[in-house]
């Protein structure tokens, strides 16, 4: 019997190896494109807030406009305000360009808008000011329209109040007298039809910083939530590594055996 040459056993031995190596790494490819639909998992935007100092009258209120999401690169927000108490005044853009507005103070209204190129993460929007036209006591709750209210990132995509891809926080603008602790209500609505609110106390001083840094403790819940997704996906990208390790594993035991079928053929063909 004519036994096949070394040069022969060596090319199947080859070509096989081709074979497994070639079907490792189409295995790998398709572990590498679902890591890749995980890491682009886009986040839908959080919160719009609003955060308000208190006014003393004949003087100013500071509204503090921003946003708790990931990618923000333009909005257009419609306020609505208490004609009699506030009056807008100014708005000064912060993370984003200065916006565009569109005031009606006899109505009580403002809108709002602004777009840059590069989107910013949980940006402060802008700073709005209010003159005071009301008298000690007086209250002005400052909300959102989410008829009119949206939000797009730097790819154009757009999250709108109205469907509810947008959670609004308004608040409420106090009128006190200078050197007053009375604190304008957090946006809630807790407190703005309760009387006991007129007098305030230490815990709730007018402070912006106070707001903000009740803001951002909450994102971590927010964040939290929004990573939910991207660990259900990488759980399916486990059962692709297992295919991996088994195109692995079939491929060393198909080399193997055609490996050892030659070298038996071998010794066969050397004792007869």
């Amino acid at each position: 019997m004519k036994l096949p040459s070394p040069s022969f056993s060596i090319g199947v031995v080859l070509m096989c190896a081709v074979l497994f190596v070639s079907s490792v790494t189409v295995a790998a490819g398709a572990y590498s494109t679902s890591a890749d639909n995980i890491e682009t998992i886009q986040q839908e935007v959080d919160q719009l807030y609003l955060n308000s100092d208190t006014g003393s009258p004949g003087g100013s209120a500071l509204v503090t406009l921003g946003a708790e999401a990931d990618n923000v690169a333009g909005y257009e927000v419609n306020l609505s305000f208490d004609p009699s108490v506030v009056q807008f005044a100014n708005a000064t853009g912060e993370s984003l360009s200065d916006p565009v507005t569109n005031v009606n103070n006899k109505e009580g209204w403002v809108y709002l808008t602004s777009s840059d190129p590069e989107g910013v993460a949980d940006p402060t929007i802008a700073f709005l000011e209010f003159r005071v036209v009301g008298e000690t006591g007086d209250k002005s709750p400052l909300q959102f329209n989410d008829g009119d209210t949206l939000v797009n990132n730097e790819d154009l995509e757009v999250y709108e109040a109205s469907n509810g891809e947008i959670d609004l926080s308004s608040t409420t603008i106090s009128v006190a007298e200078i050197g007053s602790d009375q604190s304008s209500d957090n946006g809630d609505g807790s407190s703005s039809g309760d009387g006991s609110s007129d007098q305030s106390s230490d815990d709730t001083a007018g402070d912006n910083s106070a707001d903000e840094n009740s803001d951002s403790q909450t994102e971590p819940d927010d964040s939290s939530t929004g990573d939910t997704a991207p660990q259900d996906d990488s759980s399916s990208g486990m059962s692709t590594l297992t295919i991996v390790a088994l195109a692995f594993a079939a491929g060393a035991i198909l080399v193997t055996a055609i490996v050892g079928s030659v070298l038996y053929g071998v010794r066969v063909g050397r004792r007869q």
